[in-house]
């Protein structure tokens, strides 16, 4: 979220978090959700270079999207945030957990049932730690419907034990290439 000062802040609970991202790093991959599109995939693709293991959520396995990332050495899970279909399955095990939701698709009352299911899955699977992306000034009562949608993911989220960090990007460069 965005402080009064314009800073970004954060959420960590509780303080043994970042011990048990520490244990698992070495061995655990981390989750990305949204790996096959833009912001997941620059993610995954931070990840790889930085040396970790990835593990992506995609709907279709063998999609040529999943094939590309296969080929690249991450692991597959199969999950929807849309059902919450394969989530605690793919997030079991992980090292932590990049998630992001999107109004895009369904609408923004379909993104606060996708931070749900996220969020439901993320307590099943007991995972060690969660960045959340949202979007700057979620907080901020603007009357943009998904900002108002991802403030209520963010509050749905930070009512939990789960650990967590809210990142709010205001704006992505690709916007201004105008998809190419």
């Amino acid at each position: 979220m965005i402080a009064a000062d314009g800073a970004l802040t954060q959420t960590v609970r509780p303080s043994s978090a970042a011990a048990r991202v520490d244990d698992m790093a070495d061995s655990s991959p981390v989750v990305v959700v949204g790996a096959t599109g833009g912001q997941g995939g620059a993610v995954l693709d931070a990840l790889l270079e930085a040396g970790f293991p990835v593990r992506a959520v995609v709907r279709d396995a063998v999609s040529s999207k999943a094939a590309r990332l296969a080929d690249r050495g991450v692991e597959l899970a199969v999950g929807d945030i849309v059902s919450g279909s394969g989530l605690t399955e793919a997030f079991t095990g992980s090292a932590g957990v990049f998630a992001l939701t999107t109004p895009f698709e369904s609408g923004v009352e379909a993104e606060i049932g996708q931070g749900r299911a996220l969020i439901e899955a993320a307590t099943s699977a007991s995972i060690p730690y969660l960045v959340f992306s949202s979007v700057a000034s979620a907080d901020r009562q603007t009357a943009v419907p998904h900002f108002d949608s991802k403030f209520e993911d963010e509050q749905m989220l930070a009512a939990t034990e789960i650990p967590h960090t809210i990142v709010g990007p205001a704006y992505f460069f690709d916007n201004l290439l105008g998809g190419a």
